[in-house]
């Protein structure tokens, strides 16, 4: 059973609302000052427009672009991140690709998500410790397991891990904008990515990032390439969503691509959690799952994108969110559902309710301090 069907949108409303009307409200009543009722209400209504300045201008990526995304090319249909996945992706319908690159030993940037090749080949070598020629070839055969325990076992196309270059020279690609997770955060690996984007043109067209620091490693090395949400900045945003300080917050990333707990909620570990845990879980996804906050994202120009969803339940799901776009292993699952389910004429997914739309924290923030201030306030 997924848990989000008992936590639909009145939850992670209901939630904060109760915090804020409660503890805030004393706060200013102890304070009785205008200046915080009128900054509440002030960032309110930034929250609905958002300042020129903090707003992303150009259009980074078009919205029908990001609606369709496959997964290393769509791991549950051929073998992950090489050439042939990511033509079977754009012949299912894929608009952008989602491809994550390691370096090796000589610096050759190789299109591969673990340290080892253990995944494709029959070896365990880590990349970083080989040169590229003398990498081994993909297995016959690979098998794949997604979250939910789902199985399928791909036949070899390709002779050998792709590097990012040659991907880069596929003529069908050479137009399709595409996202690249750094595994390596190293100053060397951002550097040689860099370098191999620049020299194929693709500044305007590729997306870029990873976990820890490397996220500011390819945002000092170049700002002109759109930068994807990295988890310590993403849970800033969340804190400064909360303290009613996100309308005046720069954000320099471009597209907001993070997991969607409902993933979670399917898998083997959240069965084996214990139940202090659980509730743990749900008290984060109760304050993490906030439409308002990704529709103020989207007012600033920033494309609203959830991984890694297989099925029609999260697919639904997210289109009740009105995301921009959803990222799977299963192209052509995801576009036999968009045939089904048109997008708003936004080019989004779906359109979330009339009450996610308002900036519920601070509007209920200046709505209650100001019914408290006359109630406290003698006449």
């Amino acid at each position: 059973t997924n848990p989000l069907k008992i936590m639909n949108f009145p939850w992670f409303v209901v939630l904060p609302l109760v915090l804020y009307s409660v503890i805030v409200p004393l706060a200013i009543i102890m304070i009785h000052s205008w200046i915080i009722v009128a900054f509440l209400v002030f960032s309110s209504l930034l929250f609905w427009f958002p300042l020129p300045f903090l707003k992303h201008t150009e259009e980074c990526l078009p919205t029908k672009t990001v609606r369709h995304i496959s997964h290393r090319g769509g791991a549950g249909e051929r073998i992950e991140n090489t050439i042939a996945a990511f033509r079977n992706c754009l012949a299912e319908g894929s608009q952008f690709l989602e491809m994550d690159v390691r370096l090796t030993r000589d610096g050759k940037v190789v299109v591969h998500h673990d340290a080892t090749v253990s995944r494709v080949c029959k070896s365990d070598v880590k990349i970083s410790e080989c040169d590229y020629t003398d990498l081994p070839p993909i297995s016959d055969t690979v098998e794949w397991t997604t979250y939910t325990n789902e199985t399928t076992v791909h036949k070899k196309a390709d002779e050998k891990i792709p590097l990012l270059s040659e991907v880069f020279e596929v003529e069908e690609f050479q137009n399709i904008p595409l996202s690249i997770d750094v595994k390596d955060g190293t100053q060397a690996a951002v550097e040689a990515v860099e370098a191999v984007i620049r020299q194929y043109n693709r500044e305007e067209l590729t997306v870029w990032g990873g976990f820890g620091d490397v996220c500011d490693l390819c945002w000092k090395k170049n700002p002109n390439i759109p930068l994807m949400i990295s988890v310590p900045r993403a849970f800033f945003y969340y804190v400064m969503h909360w303290l009613c300080l996100l309308p005046f917050c720069p954000m320099r990333e471009k597209i907001w691509m993070l997991p969607l707990m409902s993933v979670f909620f399917k898998s083997a570990t959240w069965r084996r959690l214990s139940p202090g845990l659980r509730v743990l879980v749900l008290v984060v996804n109760w304050l993490f799952v906030s439409p308002h906050f990704w529709w103020h994202l989207q007012r600033r120009g920033i494309k609203v994108v959830f991984w890694v969803l297989n099925d029609e339940e999260d697919f639904d799901l997210v289109k009740s969110y009105g995301v921009d776009g959803i990222l799977t292993d299963h192209p052509k699952r995801l576009t036999t559902w968009l045939k089904r389910n048109e997008a708003t004429p936004a080019g989004r997914l779906g359109k979330v309710s009339a009450l996610a739309h308002a900036h519920l924290p601070p509007l209920a923030l200046g709505i209650m301090s100001i019914s408290y201030w006359y109630w406290a306030t003698p006449l």
